[in-house]
C-alpha cells in the first residue's frame, strides 16, 4: 500500500483527536464543559479533575482507535473512510457528558451560586432600532441576473426556420422506414413547434 491512504487515514483522525484533546481548553473558564459558574470557581479542583480525566479517557481511546486504524490499513488493506474519525467524536461526546455531570453534580451540591446574584442581560436594540438594509449589496446580485438574461440573448447565433431533419425513424413501428430522401422531403414535421 502507497504513503498516501495510510497518511490520510492518520492525519484526519489525528486532527480530529487534536480539537477534541483542546476542547477544554478552547472554552470560557466560566463555561467548562457547558456548565455556566461563577469566575470564582473557575480554578476548583473539581474542574481541574474533570479536565485531566476528559484529555486522559479521550487520549487513550483516540490514540488507540488511530493506531488500530494506521495497522489495520496499513496490514490488512482495509480501509474505513471516517469510521475513526466518528468514533473518535463518540468517545469525545461520552467524556464531555461525563464531565458536565461531574461539574454539574458539585455545582449543585456545593451551593456554588449561594449569596452570588444573578443576572441575564439582552440587547433589544435590533428590535426598537432596526439597521437599515444594505442596499448595495443588492447589487451584484442583480448584476448577475442582468447578465444572466442579456449574455444568451447576445452570444447565441438566430435559429433557422426550419430544422434539419435527420430523422429516419417510420411513422408506426410496423412500418418500414422510409428512404433519406423521402425523410427529408417532408419539412413540415420538422419545423420549430
Amino acid at each position: 500500500m502507497n504513503s498516501g491512504p495510510l497518511l490520510v487515514n492518520a492525519a484526519v483522525p489525528l486532527l480530529v483527536l487534536a480539537v477534541a484533546w483542546l476542547t477544554p481548553s478552547l472554552t470560557s473558564p466560566t463555561l467548562p464543559f457547558g456548565v455556566r459558574i461563577p469566575a470564582a470557581r473557575a480554578d476548583s479542583p473539581v474542574i481541574a479533575e474533570q479536565r485531566k480525566r476528559y484529555r486522559r479517557l479521550v487520549g487513550t481511546a483516540g490514540g488507540t482507535l488511530v493506531a488500530l486504524n494506521v495497522g489495520l490499513s496499513a496490514t490488512t488493506h482495509l480501509v474505513w473512510p471516517g469510521v475513526v474519525p466518528a468514533l473518535i467524536l463518540a468517545v469525545c461526546l461520552a467524556a464531555f457528558r461525563r464531565a458536565q455531570m461531574a461539574i454539574t453534580a458539585a455545582k449543585r451540591d456545593e451551593d456554588w451560586y449561594r449569596g452570588l446574584r444573578q443576572g441575564v442581560v439582552t440587547d433589544t436594540s435590533l428590535r426598537t432600532d432596526p439597521e437599515r438594509f444594505p442596499h448595495l449589496w443588492s447589487i451584484p446580485a442583480l448584476l448577475i441576473v442582468a447578465d444572466t438574461l442579456v449574455t444568451p440573448s447576445s452570444c447565441t447565433p438566430r435559429y433557422p426556420t426550419a430544422w434539419p431533419c435527420t430523422s429516419t425513424l417510420p411513422a408506426s413501428p410496423t412500418a418500414s422506414p422510409p428512404s433519406r430522401s423521402a425523410a427529408c422531403s417532408s419539412r413540415s414535421s420538422c419545423k420549430p413547434g
